[in-house]
């Protein structure tokens, strides 16, 4: 497991020539550039925007809504705006994709970035780093004005590594990109650790909580799943962030005018998103909320989510285009009613045939949820790529029952028509290139 420790204000050759070495530099926050055109509007009493990009920690009404307020009060600005940029379960490399969508379209002045769990411990950190540094290119080529913050988060799997003073790999490779653009990173868990090793909290406890998170006796609990903070631990998250914030605002801020280099050339500020209105269907139909009111379980959720939803029943439905690019993907909707998807890449070509089958049921699929695929990269050239229904009936009970909890299992039991069919439910394609056409 790659690791690093917490080495912020060197240079970053030295950062990478020391990557896994023993330092005395180890704090959990680093100003760099700092947020001073973020910091200068809002004291100016100006409208700004500020975006939370991040998984469902992000998504949560914790430490981003306590932030917001927090900054229109100290600020003495009640034109600051929030916008909520979380996806529960996704990770930076969603994140570059949809980075347009949910969060450029809105002008942000400050875009903090969150995705250290969910991005977790890979063992080859490269596609994290392409991602992340996507996130900043792509953020600073639209607006270069704006400030950029990455905050990490942890959860009980990464405990080991913080109380060592080492990062997880995810943050580690986010730091990276934060220490070669000058961009501020604050490590939130460290706050926790203190806590924790202090003994003046609980890390994970499922029962015996009040609403905020704390035990009969007045004990904080940080998470009753190991991950997700409860109000009580947002609190220690968010008091972090604002110290943070406290001490750039005594930064003038030196970033540099002009986008350098990139840091690597293969990185994804070329991702982009195909809506799904833009490919050939066969067999296909539009699902809405007017036509299938019920699909969702009466979540109206997805269909406010993505502008178009597909919904493939037959084997064999599909959806054709043809692609000039690196990589593609499926921004899909998992959930009881769905079923598995055959990806073809260049299908009519022995020589370059691809197909990939792709799992649309599994063990948390009794709730409907967001969920994406990448393809392995590919070769920079066109492609001919189909998405159809695979004619395969997953076992659905069975993959429920491989879930540790029996809540997911019983959900089957008691509602199994909830459960029929093998559909295919998708919102947009993913891109690293451009559309050439829908043949």
């Amino acid at each position: 497991m790659k690791k690093v420790l917490l080495v912020w204000t060197c240079l970053l050759g030295t950062f990478l020539a020391t990557f896994g070495q023993p330092s005395s530099e180890n704090v959990a926050f680093s100003p760099k550039n700092g947020i001073s055109n973020f910091i200068q509007k809002a004291k100016n009493g100006e409208a700004v925007t500020v975006a939370y990009l991040g998984g469902s920690i992000t998504k949560a009404e914790g430490w981003r809504v306590k932030n917001l307020a927090w900054m229109s009060s100290h600020f003495k600005n009640d034109s600051i705006v929030g916008i909520n940029a979380g996806v529960g379960g996704t990770g930076s490399e969603l994140g570059v994709f949809r980075l347009e969508q949910d969060v450029l379209r809105h002008q942000p002045d400050l875009i903090f970035v969150e995705f250290a769990v969910n991005d977790g411990n890979p063992k080859d950190d490269l596609p994290i780093r392409k991602a992340m540094e996507g996130i900043v290119r792509k953020i600073w080529k639209a607006l270069p004005e704006s400030d950029i913050c990455f905050v990490y988060t942890l959860k009980e799997a990464f405990l080991g590594d913080l109380q060592h003073r080492l990062f997880p790999t995810a943050a580690a490779a986010h730091e990276m990109v934060a220490e070669y653009y000058g961009i501020p990173s604050l490590h939130l868990g460290f706050s926790v650790v203190e806590k924790l090793t202090k003994q003046e909290l609980i890390f994970t406890q499922k029962m015996g909580l009040d609403s905020l998170g704390y035990t009969e006796n007045g004990k904080l609990v940080f998470s009753k799943d190991g991950v997700h903070p409860t109000l009580a631990g947002h609190e220690i998250y968010h008091q972090a962030l604002k110290e943070a914030i406290l001490d750039m605002e005594n930064l003038s801020g030196n970033r540099p005018s002009s986008l350098k280099i990139p840091m690597l050339a293969d990185n994804y500020e070329d991702a982009r998103v195909v809506e799904i209105t833009q490919v050939v269907q066969s067999g296909m139909s539009l699902l809405t909320a007017e036509s299938h009111p019920d699909y969702f379980l009466g979540d109206q959720t997805y269909y406010d989510r993505f502008d178009t939803l597909i919904l493939g029943s037959l084997p064999f439905n599909n959806l054709t285009f043809q692609m000039h690019g690196s990589m593609v993907g499926i921004w899909e909707v998992k959930g009881p009613k769905r079923g598995d998807m055959l990806v073809t890449i260049d299908g009519g070509t022995p020589l370059t045939y691809r197909e990939h089958k792709i799992k649309g049921f599994d063990k948390y699929s009794s709730r409907w949820r967001e969920g994406y695929r990448l393809l392995p990269p590919l070769e920079e050239k066109t492609y001919t790529v189909s998405i159809q229904v695979h004619p395969s009936i997953p076992e659905k009970k069975k993959i429920l029952q491989t879930h540790p909890d029996p809540k997911h299992v019983e959900k089957f039991m008691e509602h199994p028509e909830y459960f029929q069919g093998t559909d295919l439910v998708i919102g947009r394609i993913l891109i690293r290139g451009k559309l050439v056409s829908a043949p």
